[in-house]
């Protein structure tokens, strides 16, 4: 048997429906309905002042074509919302329950989240709780400053002396041995104070 065969249940001469009406016309569960309604913007029901839902007989129609796409089609949900809002949207006059209807309005789903950034390199790293001992040490480096920019010859039309190289603060081997005597020093009054005896 065919959806096309499938029957559809006779719905009654009536302007408004509640909800456990539509159950008994449709065979679909009030907790479904209200999932429903969440899931396809196509179904909209009003409600009164209490709150109770009222169905017409287009909202009728489109519990039993979603039923139809959902449990005969075996269309998934959101394949069975967007062709059914393909539909809405698509002007077919007279085509399907949904003819003349203006869908709700789709709600999108939130931005997703931004990635999270990395730590900037601007951070020295933390030294480590116990001190190496003085044989592994390294000396720290020294910053750099940067060379002075050479004139061009063709920006300076005097005939001058060349400009002096500017000279960088001193790195070499007496720095290194200067900042391990530093640390060695720094040793032995951390050890006095540890052990005075």
């Amino acid at each position: 048997m065919t959806s096309d065969e499938v029957p559809r249940p006779k719905i009654p001469g009536k302007l408004y429906f509640r909800i456990g009406e539509v159950t008994e016309i449709t065979g679909v569960q009030p907790y479904t309905l209200r999932h429903w309604e969440m899931e396809f913007p196509t179904l909209t029901p009003k409600k009164n002042d209490a709150g109770q839902r009222l169905y017409r007989r287009t909202d009728i129609e489109m519990v039993l074509e979603i039923q139809r796409l959902l449990h005969l089609e075996g269309y998934t949900t959101a394949g069975a919302r967007r062709l059914l809002s393909q539909r809405a949207k698509g002007g077919a006059a007279g085509d399907g329950p949904q003819a003349g209807k203006a869908p709700k309005p789709a709600v999108l789903p939130p931005p997703p989240p931004a990635p999270p950034t990395k730590p900037r390199a601007t951070e020295e790293p933390v030294a480590p709780a116990e001190p190496a001992p003085p044989a592994e040490r390294v000396a720290p480096v020294e910053p750099v400053a940067p060379a002075a920019e050479p004139v061009s010859p063709a920006a300076d039309d005097s005939p001058g002396p060349a400009a002096a190289p500017a000279t960088p603060p001193p790195t070499g081997p007496a720095a290194a041995r200067e900042a391990l005597a530093l640390m060695e020093r720094n040793d032995r009054l951390l050890a006095d104070l540890l052990d005075p005896a």
